[in-house]
């Protein structure tokens, strides 16, 4: 940061000064990372003062370095992900008039209904580790800029050093704007993995992955250092990796792998709840706790936690082993898995084979044009099934206006 703007931490300083900005005081260094699960630079915010004003794109002009290169980063993520990359040029294009009509009419059945408001947990000290509710003028404001930015062409996309999942201007458009995005004005489709985190999971009951004997190796992927606190766990005195061939072996371990590689997973456990469980045929709300239970701590207790222990002994012991003393570990493994199968595998034999056709990912999901899609759920299904063993469901989703509205 200081590279591009000299003296960076003089002007926050000043903005927290005279009250335009605020910060969270919270912070975690490289060093301690590894205590506390991540590294987290300073947080910043507008204050109440200014968060309600709306915000626009300002030019800078006569800057001496010009304009700043969103996509500056190392030479070997570029050599290793530039395949992806290369896609963010100017044939991609949103439609801005629709997509702010769309996005005024969302906001307008809003704000005044608090009731369809989004929770959200606060970060850092300051602001407190407590859920909630999101005002949506927070998300109007930010993707209009959103908007701005993408009819401008000013494209970004990066990995992460956590788990080297791909960032970009398509997973930072909300869902139903990412309707008015084409490619060489042709519509895109999404084919999508589903139940993706529990089929992920799928390749921590293989020990031959905890022992660097399987088509993909625990040495692969981003996290191999989470591998190695595992594996002295486990021979310190758990022995959990040796009882992963006999919990294979079981009924209820049989049903799961199944079921998720089936993509119904959720709709098994929500045909499996009871009054006592409240989920009332609430698909989301259930996947949603499901998402929550897995970045949680083996402390942290919701109905679908209960659930999936009653139903799935043997996957609940795997995944409480893997999160004892240290929460993010179960997701930041499937989340390396995800990155490493999606980026390394299958987009790059995607690319040897047709380098001419245009790819984005969406985490778990690849976006391409109607001439791609037969390719793409062939190299999908092949590579997840030598990776995981069962072969998984995959949805495909058009990106049309009329979508929103069928």
């Amino acid at each position: 940061m200081n590279q591009r703007v000299f003296g960076y931490q003089h002007y926050l300083k000043y903005l927290i000064k005279e009250g335009v900005v605020e910060c969270d005081g919270y912070y975690v260094p490289k060093k301690r990372s590894h205590m506390l699960g991540a590294e987290k630079c300073l947080g910043y915010r507008f204050s109440s003062k200014y968060s309600k004003q709306p915000l626009r794109i300002v030019s800078i002009e006569g800057h001496d370095k010009g304009k700043v290169n969103r996509n500056e980063m190392s030479e070997r993520k570029q050599r290793l992900y530039g395949h992806l990359g290369k896609w963010f040029n100017f044939k991609l294009e949103i439609d801005a008039k629709g997509a702010r009509e769309f996005l005024v009419a969302w906001y307008e059945g809003r704000k005044d209904n608090e009731a369809s408001w989004e929770w959200k947990r606060s970060r850092g000290r300051r602001f407190g580790q407590v859920l909630e509710k999101k005002d949506p003028f927070a998300s109007f404001k930010y993707l209009n800029i959103a908007i701005d930015a993408f009819e401008a062409k000013d494209f970004y996309w990066n990995v992460d050093d956590t788990t080297r999942r791909l960032h970009s201007s398509l997973t930072n458009l909300k869902k139903e704007l990412r309707n008015f995005v084409t490619y060489d004005k042709q519509s895109l489709f999404c084919i999508d993995l589903k139940n993706s985190q529990p089929y992920l999971s799928l390749l921590l009951f293989k020990k031959e992955f905890w022992t660097n004997e399987h088509y993909i190796n625990s040495e692969d992927i981003r996290q191999y250092r989470i591998v190695q606190e595992i594996c002295k766990i486990h021979y310190k005195k758990e022995y959990m990796i040796d009882k992963l061939p006999k919990i294979a072996d079981t009924e209820p371990f049989k049903e799961y792998r199944n079921l998720v590689s089936r993509g119904e997973l959720y709709d098994d456990l929500l045909n499996y709840t009871d009054d006592s469980n409240s989920f009332h045929g609430n698909r989301k709300q259930l996947k949603e706790e499901f998402v929550q239970w897995l970045f949680a701590g083996n402390q942290f207790s919701n109905p679908l936690k209960r659930l999936f222990r009653e139903r799935f002994p043997e996957a609940y012991e795997l995944f409480n082993f893997i999160k004892k003393g240290r929460k993010n570990r179960l997701a930041y493994l499937l989340q390396s898995i995800e990155s490493t199968i999606f980026l390394q595998i299958i987009t790059k034999r995607l690319n040897r084979k047709a380098p001419y056709l245009p790819i984005f990912t969406l985490h778990d999901g690849i976006v391409t044009t109607e001439a791609g899609i037969g390719l793409v759920q062939q190299i999908m299904t092949e590579e997840l099934t030598n990776c995981l063993g069962a072969k998984p469901a995959l949805s495909i989703e058009k990106w049309s206006p009329e979508e929103l509205f069928s």
